[in-house]
């Protein structure tokens, strides 16, 4: 398993919103000393992917590897809106140049696309009204 601190910190950096070391810290409980230690080192531990992993739903050879499927059941699955790919790849390396470009893109996202702005508020409101009937079985 190749092991470069540097692709494997740019692979997480573009899956998930963690954009410094000390955020990297908080998620795998370790100071940022000891991380930047093992950047000297250019040496990313295993288990810290899993710890990342395990909190954005990555797959921690993904994030060690960069080959194979990103996600649990991503396996065989292919996508067939290549455009899709590229808009998220471009909005990505965006985000990190600006982290605001992230709402001003789901803004014009959902202007330009009304039909999807009534799938996602529905979508929401099915989820609040599944944990609210979920949180009325507790006793």
């Amino acid at each position: 398993m190749k092991n470069d601190f540097e692709e494997i910190w740019e692979r997480i950096r573009k899956e998930t919103d963690l954009r410094t070391l000390a955020d990297l810290g908080q998620v795998i409980e370790k100071k940022q000393q000891t991380i930047s230690y093992s950047k000297t080192k250019n040496e990313f531990s295993p288990a810290w992917a899993y710890l990342v992993g395990k909190k954005y739903g990555i797959l921690t050879e993904w994030i060690m590897t960069g080959e194979g499927p990103k996600r649990l059941g991503e396996e065989g699955k292919v996508r067939k809106f290549d455009i899709l790919n590229q808009a998220e790849e471009w909005l990505t390396d965006e985000v990190i140049k600006n982290p605001k470009r992230e709402f001003w893109f789901e803004v014009e996202f959902e202007k330009a696309f009304e039909e999807f702005k009534k799938w996602k508020e529905e979508k929401e409101e099915s989820a609040a009204e599944e944990a609210y009937s979920s949180s009325r079985k507790v006793a």
